[in-house]
């Protein structure tokens, strides 16, 4: 292999670098800042928000205790909610509340359904987001912390040598660039700088959860959307059991606005780690959604002079790397409700795997609810790295745990973690993996964190 050299054009040396601005760096780069660290945060994208704003996944998944409907997740979480998440009203389909308007921990945020509602429930998933008020929130939080970010900004290497970083190599309009930090938080959703610097990771390559490019579709004509929704349901079934071309699972369907219908439903299987493999999802799902609108036009009249408003910029996320860090999250520790002493935050979401080798209706996704369970802070811990925490969808966990825990609500209480670690191991003059946990869990609680249920 050759080697290019080239000079950097600026040098940067922050206390703590983020790497990644999804749901867990937003968290991670604001809880440094506040616990008083000099904090860089880089972004592929024009905004943060990760799958919320990059591939338009809106809905609000892991909020809240599915046996009681209350909110599990606080501080810079509950914060992101308020600022940018809506509660779609029961009742009243066309009407949504800004969390902002309501005092999240004593309203109950989500209504129990059965298992056998969840996908045919017209409000299953009781809160979305909105992707323009995450981007504008995201900004305004950063700001107001004293975080220095950059959009458009890629990490492209890692240089680490005994086991330390010492050098995060960035690329921007600038040119190449390099980053000395003293801590840096991998919230690149891949492990991108955990691999590169050498940290144990684990990936499937061969049977990943299949990707998902979203879109929304207007110029919806009807009178009830729950026999509407039963109605795409029962088309989509029947489409895959004659054999008409389309590779989905579901779908999911959800109501943005009266006329205006969200569509989770294509499955691609892909390899986000490997670009010629990400270009070829890209170009797949877009065709898929060009399948999905033939069969919506063509079989439903609600649908007949309806029109693709548009899909997410890119397809979604499910699975990449994953760390195999101080501690391994197992989905038996899940089912289990297993009590963790460093436990840093609730999860919440159902068991949710995309099986990447079965398509048509629910038996496509593997859904079985976990009502809450306790994150430990080892999963954050890479081995084999002194400087450097993990958070988000990549943090340490297998693969059926990490169905679970990859949604952005549990991403962002990891990232706030994160931020919060590597702030006191700064001040501790230590690594993270030795930072008092007393310590770690009643700052977090001080900060408004949920670490108990």
């Amino acid at each position: 292999m050759s080697e290019y050299c080239t000079q950097t054009r600026n040098t940067y040396a922050p206390d703590v670098l983020v790497c990644g601005l999804g749901p867990a760096g937003v968290a991670a780069a604001t809880a440094a800042a506040r616990n008083g660290c000099d904090v860089l945060a880089v972004e592929k994208c024009g905004y943060a928000g990760g799958n919320i704003t990059n591939a338009n996944v809106i809905g609000v998944c892991g909020a809240t205790n599915m046996q009681t409907g209350y909110l599990v997740t606080g501080g810079i979480t509950a914060e992101m909610l308020q600022r940018s998440a809506y509660l779609r009203d029961p009742v009243d389909m066309d009407k949504l509340t800004p969390l902002s308007e309501l005092d999240i921990y004593h309203t109950q945020l989500y209504i129990p359904v059965s298992d056998e509602q969840q996908l045919v429930h017209p409000n299953a998933v009781t809160m979305i987001y909105d992707a323009e008020d995450y981007k504008v929130g995201a900004d305004r939080l950063l700001l107001e912390a004293g975080v220095k970010f950059l959009y458009h900004t890629f990490v492209c290497d890692v240089q680490a040598a005994g086991g330390h970083i010492d050098r995060v190599i960035i690329a921007n309009k600038d040119g190449v660039s390099e980053v000395k930090p003293k801590m840096v938080i991998d919230c690149t959703g891949d492990a991108d700088v955990a691999a590169w610097a050498g940290a144990p990771f684990e990936i499937k390559k061969e049977f990943m959860q299949a990707g998902t490019m979203m879109f929304v579709v207007g110029g919806v004509e009807y009178d009830d959307y729950v026999a509407l929704k039963k109605r795409i349901l029962d088309t989509f079934a029947k489409a895959h059991a004659d054999g008409v071309k389309c590779r989905f699972a579901g779908p999911g369907v959800g109501r943005l606005r009266h006329g205006v219908i969200n569509f989770n439903m294509t499955r691609v299987p892909y390899n986000q780690t490997d670009a010629a493999d990400w270009t070829r999802a890209e170009h797949e799902a877009r065709n898929d959604i060009q399948d999905a609108m033939y069969i919506l036009k063509t079989f439903m009249p609600e649908f007949k002079n309806s029109y693709l408003l548009y899909s997410g910029p890119q397809i979604g996320c499910r699975e990449s790397r994953r760390l195999l860090g101080e501690y391994v999250l197992t989905i038996q520790d899940l089912y289990d409700r297993k009590r963790f002493a460093d436990c840093i935050g609730i999860g919440a979401n159902p068991i949710d795997f995309h099986n990447p080798t079965k398509y048509g209706g629910a038996e496509a996704c593997e859904v079985k609810k976990i009502y809450v369970y306790q994150i430990p802070y080892r999963t954050l811990l890479p081995k084999k790295v002194d400087n450097l925490l993990v958070a988000g969808r990549c943090h340490s966990a297998d693969q059926m745990a990490a169905s679970s825990t990859r949604v952005a609500l549990t991403a962002s209480v990891m990232g706030e973690a994160a931020g919060t670690a590597a702030a006191l191991a700064l001040r501790g003059n230590t690594e993270p993996v030795h930072v008092n946990i007393d310590e770690l869990v009643s700052t977090l609680s001080a900060a408004g964190a949920i670490l108990d249920y």
